[in-house]
């Protein structure tokens, strides 16, 4: 009889355990990110494509909501996201022609991109502290279907160049300061406006009350797939960033 009551017991706590740790959640989020673009090749527009570039790591944000369904520590997840980010190149190249003329120049472009990433993912939770409020870690991985929705340069271009007619030499120069904003027409005759990304991350989360929690921790999203449409362009975008959210659970 002992034995039994133990047993039935066991079940109860058990089954309190599950429930308690099963059913839908929601994490509204946001977070700033270190990113750009990872091409060695040409402009990511086409602009001066025989220049060589190198873009550096700008300053960026994310922000947007996560939906999961939790069962114990395994949880399944989705949403949607909104990534701002911004890179930048100071670039130099050299035209010849083979004959008479040459251009060489230099400039700086800034590249402001926008990107609404739907993910889908998996993460798993484990118990680090359970001191008072429990604490979380919780490791997640999965893919994102991604599309670019705007994308700005700013930037200046500065040349000289040389001609001979065979007579005389001529030799000038050309400096632009520009901004462009590609409407909706350019950017999908430019990139492939839908693409695959990969993202991972690890939070901890702090529980606050019943079925509340807040979230920190970092996060990686990398584009797998090619972004512009020009054969010669091989850029990627990426975004390293510290998230921080607020978890709301439905038990």
């Amino acid at each position: 009889m002992r034995k039994l009551l133990l047993l039935l017991a066991l079940f109860t706590c058990l089954g309190t355990y599950a429930q308690k740790h099963t059913g839908i959640y929601i994490i509204p989020s946001a977070g700033i990110s270190l990113g750009g673009f990872d091409t060695k090749k040409a402009s990511i527009n086409w602009y001066n494509a025989d220049a060589k570039w190198s873009f550096k790591s700008g300053l960026g944000f994310k922000a947007g909501v996560a939906v999961g369904y939790e069962r114990q520590k395994w949880s399944a997840n989705t949403g949607v996201y909104f990534l701002n980010q911004w890179s930048s190149d100071a670039y130099t190249y050299s035209v010849y022609d083979g004959h008479f003329s040459s251009s060489d120049g230099k400039g700086y472009e800034s590249v402001h991109s926008e990107y609404l990433l739907l993910p889908l993912s998996v993460s798993y939770r484990q118990k680090i502290s359970g001191n008072g409020k429990p604490v979380w870690l919780v490791p997640c991985v999965g893919a994102e279907v991604g599309r670019i929705i705007a994308r700005i340069s700013d930037g200046w271009d500065e040349s000289h160049w040389q001609t001979y007619d065979g007579v005389n030499f001529r030799s000038g120069s050309h400096s632009e300061y520009y901004h462009r904003e590609l409407k909706e027409k350019e950017l999908s005759q430019t990139y492939n406006r839908w693409g695959m990304w990969v993202m991972a991350k690890v939070d901890l989360e702090f529980e606050t009350a019943a079925n509340r929690a807040f979230t920190i921790g970092p996060e990686f999203h990398y584009m797998a797939s090619v972004l512009s449409k020009d054969g010669g362009n091989d850029g990627h975008g990426y975004s390293c960033l510290i998230n921080l959210g607020y978890k709301l659970c439905r038990h």
